[in-house]
């Protein structure tokens, strides 16, 4: 029995090598063919494909939210990422929201077959050249989820005030608490991530990812 495939690309050509590459394999069928992520949740819905191949940027719903819906509806289909991007962050975020494989459209095209035939029977794949940025990349997420379970959810509140640059008085007005308690939470904050003063704080704060800077 064929493998059941659904590409989605927002570019015709890309689809066009993948359909004529694809046409020399006797294992696939591609059975439709979609530009943007929700008209390929919406085929997926309607042809219920073994495999889908998401381009992870696409115009409406890009490619990592298109495979965590349609993981979740259709837990069955496995899904590839195809992608000009080799970033640690969106292979790991492909991953985690259910895909199998994340390719890199730069890889060897003959290789492409094989690696979803992998897919289909439950492996997953990731190219060599991503695997140690991926692996560093999660290391360090591991590291930032420890230093921010060291905060109380009062003290990721105020860090991100003092981030934002509001004084303790203004600090202690947005929370209705007194300015003497707006900085003892400043000054138990400093000590428990080893800061001495704001602009470190600051710094160490953005580099962990504890809050996001102001735009």
């Amino acid at each position: 029995m064929s493998l059941r495939l659904v590409i989605a690309d927002n570019h015709p050509i890309i689809r066009s090598g993948i359909r004529m590459l694809f046409q020399a394999e006797a294992d696939f069928e591609i059975v439709g063919e979609a530009t943007d992520g929700k008209e390929a949740i919406a085929l997926c819905e309607q042809l219920l494909p073994h495999l889908v191949l998401l381009d992870i940027s696409m115009p409406n719903l890009n490619g990592i939210e298109a495979a965590r819906k349609i993981k979740k509806m259709m837990p069955q289909i496995k899904i590839a990422i195809f992608s000009s991007y080799n970033n640690p962050e969106y292979i790991t975020h492909a991953l985690e929201a259910g895909a199998s494989a994340y390719l890199l459209k730069d890889e060897d095209m003959d290789k492409l077959a094989p690696i979803l035939k992998s897919v289909a029977d439950g492996d997953t794949y990731v190219s060599k050249e991503t695997e140690e940025g991926v692996s560093t990349y999660r290391k360090n997420m591991q590291e930032h989820e420890s230093i921010a379970n060291l905060l109380t959810g009062r003290e990721k509140e105020i860090l991100q005030l003092i981030v934002n640059g509001q004084s303790t008085k203004e600090i202690a007005f947005d929370l209705k608490i007194s300015a003497r308690t707006a900085e003892t939470h400043k000054y138990n904050i400093m000590q428990k991530l080893k800061t001495h003063d704001i602009a470190t704080l600051v710094r160490f704060a953005i580099t962990h990812q504890l809050i996001k800077a102001r735009p």
